[in-house]
């Protein structure tokens, strides 16, 4: 019987060198590199040896050192770190905590709510911190206001987002959008606006 291992990498914060960089789940550290596994055919060993000679250039890069299991290692802005550790505090509260019909938020909430931060600041350079709290009905928000930039957007932890952003005469709106796909444009281009006006 042969098996088929599938995954969707999931990204998460990981600390390296004292600063937080983020890669693939399904990575590890070996080296001071991050090695993305792979589940072998059977009765094959899986390959996964780097040599400090091959060290990538300091700053945001794709690591090369001729081996194909090598993920991405891209350099996370100082908020990201702290931003993911108060999502995941979000997890402590409990069903009633603002009332009886309000609801916590649950783990897969959390998760996509990290997912769409680390997105965020790969894809929207210089991307500022949100405020970020939680909606009675678990869902957890992320906030921007900045100079003429107002925006918000809130993961509803079935694999979907909405978004309202506007500033200036810009302004843009979804009702569901899917975590893990680019960002809309017309939503990054506001987010732009406002990150280089403060």
């Amino acid at each position: 019987m042969t098996s088929v291992s599938t995954f969707a990498p999931v990204l998460i914060p990981l600390v390296l060198f004292g600063g937080p960089v983020c890669a693939a789940s399904t990575s590890h550290i070996k080296e001071g590199y991050l090695v993305e596994e792979k589940s072998p055919a059977a009765g094959q060993s899986q390959p996964s040896s780097i040599s400090a000679s091959s060290a990538p250039p300091s700053g945001p890069t794709w690591l090369s050192a001729g081996v194909d299991n090598l993920a991405p290692v891209v350099a996370a802005p100082a908020w990201l770190l702290p931003a993911a550790e108060k999502v995941y505090g979000f997890l402590d509260l409990v069903d009633g905590w603002k009332g009886a019909e309000s609801f916590a938020p649950v783990d897969q909430t959390a998760s996509e709510a990290i997912d769409l931060l680390w997105q965020l600041s790969a894809e929207i350079a210089g991307l500022q911190e949100p405020a970020i709290s939680v909606d009675e009905d678990g869902a957890i928000c992320l906030h921007w206001r900045i100079a003429d930039l107002l925006a918000t957007m809130t993961v509803y932890g079935d694999g979907t987002y909405s978004f309202y952003a506007e500033a200036g005469e810009l302004s843009a709106k979804s009702d569901s959008e899917m975590v893990g796909f680019p960002i809309p444009a017309s939503l990054a281009s506001i987010l732009v606006t406002g990150s280089t006006a403060a």
